[in-house]
C-alpha cells in the first residue's frame, strides 16, 4: 500500500490525506515536495500515504511502478478564495511567511473586510497568475483516483466507500468504519489537532457570493488563457517523449 494524495493547495487534501490515514493506519504519512522525496520513503516503506502540492501527473511518472495516486481537485475559484484567506490569516498565525508580493498586498488591504479583501488580492496580487498556474498543472494527467471536493462534501459516506471497495481495500469499506473516519476527521476536530492552523472549507460555490461578477469573468478568462497554453506545452513535450532515434 503506497499511497500519494496529490493536488493544488486548498483543495480539501488535507482532509482526504487525514481520512485515509486514519482508515488504512500506514506506517508513514508525510508530506512531501520533491521527487526524491517520494521515491526514498516509498522505497523504505511497504504501508504509507503521503501528500504533494507539487507532484504533478509528469512528476510522478518518474517515481515510476507501485504507487497509487489520489488526486483532489476544487472548484478553481473557491480554491483561490480559499488561498487567498489562508495567506491572509493562517500563515501569520503559523509564524510561516507568505512571498513578498502576497505580503505587500496582504499588508495594502489590511483594513478591509474578508470579501472585500479577497477581490482586491485576486485582481491586484501577481502570484494569483501562479497559483492559476499550479491548478492546471493537475488539471490534466493520468491519476488512479480523483475525488471531487463538492461531491465528497456532498456524500463523504458514499464517496470513501466506493473508492475504498474499487481500490482494494474493501474491508476498511464499512458504512461504520467509515463514519467513525468522517466523525474522527470532521472539520472542528482537526482545527483542534492542528497545530499549523487548520482551516476547514470556505464553503461550494462561495466564488458566486463573494466574487465581484467582473472579477469572476477577469478570472474565468486567466484561467482558460493559461489552461489552453499549458496544453499546447503538454502536447509538445509528448510528442517529444514519443519519438525514438
Amino acid at each position: 500500500m503506497r499511497i500519494l494524495v496529490v493536488s493544488p493547495m486548498r483543495t480539501g487534501s488535507t482532509w482526504i490525506h487525514e481520512m485515509l490515514i486514519f482508515l488504512l493506519r500506514p506506517r508513514r504519512c508525510d508530506y512531501v515536495e520533491r521527487v526524491e522525496e517520494a521515491a526514498a520513503i516509498l522505497a523504505a516503506s511497504d504501508r504509507c500515504v503521503l501528500k504533494s502540492h507539487s507532484l504533478t501527473a509528469r512528476k510522478l511518472r518518474e517515481i515510476g511502478a507501485g504507487l497509487y495516486s489520489v488526486r483532489v481537485l476544487r472548484n478553481y475559484k473557491d480554491s483561490l478564495i480559499s488561498r487567498a484567506l489562508y495567506c491572509r490569516h493562517v500563515r501569520p498565525a503559523e509564524g510561516n511567511a507568505n512571498s513578498p508580493e502576497e505580503d505587500r498586498c496582504i499588508h495594502e488591504c489590511k483594513d478591509l473586510d474578508d470579501a472585500t479583501f479577497v477581490n482586491v488580492f485576486l485582481r491586484e496580487c501577481p502570484a494569483v497568475l501562479r497559483w492559476i498556474d499550479e491548478i492546471i498543472s493537475f488539471d490534466s494527467g493520468d491519476f488512479d483516483w480523483t475525488f471531487y471536493y463538492e461531491m465528497l462534501l456532498h456524500n463523504p459516506l458514499d464517496q470513501l466507500s466506493s473508492w475504498l471497495t474499487s481500490s482494494g481495500f474493501a474491508e476498511h469499506a464499512g458504512d461504520r468504519t467509515v463514519e467513525q473516519a468522517l466523525e474522527a476527521c470532521s472539520f472542528s476536530r482537526m482545527r483542534e489537532a492542528h497545530t499549523r492552523g487548520f482551516v476547514g472549507s470556505t464553503g461550494v460555490g462561495r466564488w458566486m457570493e463573494i466574487l465581484d461578477p467582473r472579477l469572476s469573468k477577469e478570472i474565468d478568462c486567466r484561467y482558460y488563457e493559461r489552461r489552453k497554453s499549458a496544453s499546447g506545452l503538454r502536447a509538445i513535450e509528448e510528442a517529444q517523449r514519443s519519438i525514438t532515434y
